[in-house]
C-alpha cells in the first residue's frame, strides 16, 4: 500500500500494481454479477457500489494485517464487513420455507 500511495515508485512499478488490483476488483465485480443472477445476491443490487465497497474493505484489511493488526481484529473485520452484504433472496426465501413447515 506504501508503494501505491509514495510519489517516489517507479511508474512502471504503480502500473503492475494498479493492474493487478484491476484485476481482482473486476473479478470481485463478475462474482457478485454472477450472485446476482443465481439468486444469491438481490437483483436491485448496485454491483459497481457493492464491488467498490468490498474492494475498499480488502486493501484496506491487507493494510491493517501488514501493519500487525491482530488476527482476532481482522475476523472482527470480516464479520463487520459480512453484516454490509445485502441479503440472499433464495437463503432467505429457503428460510421462510423451513419456517412454514
Amino acid at each position: 500500500m506504501a508503494m501505491i500511495t509514495s510519489g517516489t515508485t517507479s511508474p512502471r512499478l504503480h502500473r503492475m500494481v494498479a493492474d493487478e488490483r484491476a484485476m481482482a476488483k473486476a473479478r470481485l465485480r463478475e462474482r457478485i454479477e454472477q450472485g446476482v443472477k443465481e439468486g444469491d445476491v438481490a437483483r436491485d443490487t448496485d454491483v459497481n457500489a457493492l464491488t467498490d465497497f468490498y474492494s475498499a474493505v480488502i486493501n484496506g484489511m491487507s493494510l491493517q494485517a501488514r501493519e500487525g493488526a491482530s488476527r482476532k481484529s481482522v475476523l472482527a473485520m470480516v464479520e463487520t464487513a459480512m453484516r454490509a452484504w445485502p441479503p440472499a433472496p433464495r437463503r432467505a426465501a429457503r428460510r421462510k420455507e423451513k419456517a412454514a413447515a
